[in-house]
């Protein structure tokens, strides 16, 4: 970790971790190849202070094999921040849902993105 936090070395393929580099391809995907995307949400506490509300718009591609992250909307802010945030991209990628972790923060989830928008996206 001192070799890239210390001197800036990118370091890929780190001892334990879930992905290895070599299974990551870097590309733009085409609209067309997705079978369908969704908007992952995993609430943090609900305070300023607290971890980040991980964001992540992904996609199935066509023949149900693969898939592709379009989109990391992480942040930190309130819970109406991140509301907001998560509709706005269920919006922009034409997703089908919200997907939400319900260990942490589920009902309030529910309630923060049904009061973000006019129009609520499908939520579990």
């Amino acid at each position: 970790m001192g070799r890239q936090e210390l001197h800036g070395e990118l370091l890929v393929d780190v001892p334990g971790a879930l992905f290895k580099e070599q299974w990551l391809r870097r590309a733009e995907v085409p609209a067309e190849m997705l079978e369908t995307v969704t908007v992952g949400v995993d609430p943090s506490s609900g305070t300023v202070k607290g971890d980040a509300t991980g964001i992540v718009v992904a996609g199935l591609l066509k023949g149900g094999r693969d898939y592709a992250v379009l989109e990391d909307c992480t942040l930190k802010g309130s819970p109406g921040t991140w509301g907001d945030t998560v509709v706005a991209a269920h919006d922009r990628h034409s997703a089908v849902d919200v997907v939400v972790e319900s260990n942490h923060g589920g009902n309030l989830a529910k309630h923060v993105i049904e009061e973000s928008g006019p129009a609520r996206p499908p939520y579990r």
